[in-house]
């Protein structure tokens, strides 16, 4: 007789029973659930199985619940730890599950004729293992963004790039590192992962060398200013049933909104565009220093040597600049405001636009 958590199996000559834990009436094996026959059977094949073994399990993930799946797989490799185990299977998150495990990932494929090109995923890929074994398992080109994975960077880049298997990653330096991590491996030459990041305050030639790697930027310093640009906004405001001269006055009433919003708000960005543009060049110096004694000296030429007062100059000339000439999408190019998004009501935006129902 053997006990389960919720069910006790009872092997009578007529066949094997189930009844609940507390007893009462029992029912024939055949009518346990798909799930229940496949642990059954997942479980006597792994006790009965020959000493010191190879344990091949095609989909592991068939007809049990992603809740104990990982653990149910813990359970039956500690009881044959004599055995080896390979499980072939299309569920990345059991397999990134499987520490310490070795994991070979299908490269190519010919069908005629039939040639299939494995290879094993590098244990020095400096990522997290899950976002490794979703990059291989993606039929469809990647896209590293920023944010994490209920984010609104992730909801918004997957309904725009619909082809794309698209993976938020962090911040701006983790989307970096993702893409030029792939692209640094040989074994994975069949992968090229694309980045997009916020601008940011990075200059053109910033811009063009990220290009370079195969790392897009916006054209504004945050994903929310996308619904701010002139095209996206009034393709907002139509579906919200605003006819084209109304649109065209909300557009003119939201770039006055935030043109004097930005006015108010000038020094809090040349202080973020300040802040970024030095962040980047001490990144630059530590990241080239190779000794301590270098990065010590790295570090006073900054601190002693760097004209720090004439970035902040320079930062609010330009920010004036835009403001005064109306330039409305360089503005969207360095200005960080999410108050602007409805997420935080009542906002700017609810004053721009207010919804029309028909009737």
């Amino acid at each position: 007789m053997k006990y389960c958590r919720h069910r006790r199996l009872q092997t009578e000559s007529g066949g094997i029973f189930v009844t609940g834990p507390s007893g009462g009436s029992s029912y024939p094996g055949r009518n346990l659930s798909d799930g229940e026959r496949g642990i059954v059977y997942l479980l006597a094949h792994t006790l009965l199985a020959r000493d010191g073994g190879v344990i091949i399990i095609d989909e592991p993930e068939l007809h049990i619940h992603k809740a104990i799946l990982s653990r149910l797989f813990e359970k039956i490799e500690a009881a044959r730890k004599d055995c080896s185990f390979v499980y072939v299977t299309h569920d990345l998150d059991f397999a990134a599950s499987r520490q310490g495990a070795e994991k070979i990932f299908i490269k190519n494929f010919s069908p005629s004729p039939m040639a299939w090109d494995l290879a094993p995923i590098p244990d020095n890929v400096d990522l997290p293992e899950s976002v490794v074994t979703t990059v291989l398992g993606s039929r469809k080109p990647v896209l590293f963004v920023e944010g994490e994975t209920n984010s609104l960077d992730g909801g918004v880049y997957r309904k725009i790039y619909e082809g794309h298997t698209v993976i938020p990653v962090g911040g701006c330096p983790q989307v970096i590192h993702a893409v030029a991590t792939f692209r640094q491996h040989a074994q994975l030459s069949r992968i090229a992962p694309l980045g997009l990041i916020d601008r940011d305050s990075r200059s053109d030639e910033e811009v063009q060398n990220l290009n370079g790697l195969g790392i897009h930027v916006l054209g504004v310093a945050q994903v929310e200013n996308l619904f701010l640009l002139p095209e996206p906004f009034k393709a907002f405001a139509g579906l919200l049933l605003h006819n084209a001269e109304e649109v065209a006055q909300k557009l003119v009433d939201l770039k006055t909104l935030i043109f004097n919003s930005a006015l108010q708000d000038v020094d809090r960005i040349v202080l973020a565009d300040a802040k970024v543009k030095i962040q980047r060049q001490v990144d630059i110096a530590v990241t080239d220093a190779r000794t301590i004694q270098n990065l010590l000296n790295e570090a006073a030429t900054i601190v002693n040597g760097y004209d720090f007062a004439s970035v902040e100059r320079e930062v609010r000339s330009t920010v004036q600049a835009i403001i005064a000439d109306r330039r409305y999408e360089d503005l969207l190019a360095i200005y960080r405001n999410k108050g602007f998004w409805p997420r935080q009501p009542p906002g700017p935006w609810v004053l721009v636009i207010r919804r029309r129902w028909k009737t």
